[in-house]
């Protein structure tokens, strides 16, 4: 299987300086985002997955970015 995280890019269009202050909003566990970022994610729980879009979502609103983050915005899955 072939996916393509991409939080970081998420990160740096909300000018979020490190995945730590992710986890923090976010109240999903620092681990979990840095497997995220890296690509390692093995499994990710639908409750997990919802907090770090609900909170991408609240982050983008008060930032004044017009665009909502679905579970396409983070994880691409590319065809063989």
């Amino acid at each position: 299987m072939a996916f393509e995280y991409k939080l970081q890019q998420i990160l740096d269009e909300l000018g979020l300086e490190s995945d730590y202050q992710l986890a923090q909003i976010s109240t999903v566990k620092p681990q979990t985002v840095k497997l995220f970022l890296n690509g390692e994610v093995k499994r990710i729980e639908m409750p997990t997955l919802e907090k770090l879009l609900k909170t991408l979502n609240r982050l983008a609103d008060e930032k004044g970015i017009d665009k909502t983050y679905t579970i396409d915005s983070l994880v691409l899955y590319l065809r063989d």
